[in-house]
C-alpha cells in the first residue's frame, strides 16, 4: 500500500489503569495530550482521548479499559515516525506507575 493514495491510519490504545481514582485518571490524560498529540504526521483534529462511559454495559461491550485514545496519521511512514519519536517514548516511561496494560488497534482508513 504505497505511493501517492497511501490512505491514513488509524491507532487506537485502550488503557486500563492500576488504579482509576480521577487524580490518577487526570494524570494520564494529561500525560497522553502533553506526549501523544501534536505529532507532524497527525491529521489536524485527529487526536482523541477519554474515559470508558460506565454507564454502558451491553453483552458486546468490552469492558476491560479505563481510558481511550486515537491518533489519526496522514500515512503508515508518518505513524512509524511517531513510533520512534522521543515524546512517545517519555510518555512510556511517564506513565509507567499509572498503566501498564495497553491494547493496542491499527487500521487503516478508507
Amino acid at each position: 500500500m504505497a505511493g501517492r493514495g497511501d490512505p491514513k491510519l488509524m491507532h487506537s490504545t485502550y488503557f486500563k489503569l492500576e488504579n482509576d481514582s480521577a487524580s490518577k485518571r487526570n494524570r494520564f490524560v494529561k500525560a497522553c495530550k502533553k506526549y501523544l498529540s501534536g505529532h507532524s504526521g497527525e491529521v489536524k483534529g485527529g487526536f482523541f482521548i477519554g474515559p470508558r462511559d460506565k454507564r454502558i454495559k451491553r453483552d458486546v461491550s468490552d469492558l476491560g479499559f479505563d481510558i481511550a485514545m486515537s491518533i489519526l496519521f496522514k500515512n503508515v511512514a508518518a505513524y512509524h515516525a511517531y513510533l520512534k519519536d522521543p515524546r512517545h517514548n517519555e510518555f512510556i516511561k511517564e506513565t509507567a506507575d499509572i498503566s501498564n496494560t495497553r491494547r493496542v488497534f491499527d487500521c487503516f482508513v478508507l
